[in-house]
């Protein structure tokens, strides 16, 4: 019989970063158009938008107030975020 012939082992692949990430946004009251980097995003809280990874500037609209705010978008960082209109702040997570 032929000896038997090792693998040579192969570097794991190196990870690949995301297209996008999926980012959830909520408000207090609820439904404000959203608009993410000047554009309108089609979309209503709460809701979810796919971001590319980065900074991005966030607009919320509910009658005549308007919230915005900046958010970095990254594998593994906060993707959710709430903006309470009475108060006039963002923060991570759901709204209470």
């Amino acid at each position: 019989p032929s000896p038997a012939v090792e693998a040579t082992p192969r570097p794991a692949p190196a990870p690949v970063a995301p297209r996008t990430i999926e980012v959830k946004l909520a408000s207090r009251p609820a439904l404000a158009r959203v608009d993410i980097d000047g554009r309108f995003a089609k979309i209503r809280t709460p809701n979810k938008v796919e971001l590319a990874p980065g900074t991005h500037r966030v607009e919320l609209r509910s009658g005549d107030r308007v919230g915005s705010f900046t958010i970095d978008v990254a594998p593994g960082r906060n993707a959710s975020w709430c903006f309470d209109f009475d108060t006039g702040t963002r923060h991570a997570g759901k709204c209470p």
